[in-house]
C-alpha cells in the first residue's frame, strides 16, 4: 500500500483536466535539459496519474 506523505493533500480541481495536464507534462521535452521527456524512459500508460 502506498500512503501519502504527512502534510500533503490531494489536488483540487477537475480530475479529467488534471490527468490531461499530467499527461501533457509527462511527455513534454521542454521540461528537461537533455531534450527527453519523462515518458522517454518511464513507460506505462498511466504514469502521469
Amino acid at each position: 500500500m502506498v500512503t501519502r506523505p504527512a502534510g500533503t493533500h490531494l489536488a483540487k480541481g477537475n480530475h479529467a483536466e488534471l490527468v490531461a495536464l499530467g499527461k501533457k507534462l509527462f511527455s513534454d521535452t521542454k521540461l528537461s535539459t537533455n531534450g527527453l521527456s519523462c515518458n522517454s524512459c518511464h513507460f506505462g500508460g498511466n504514469s502521469y496519474l
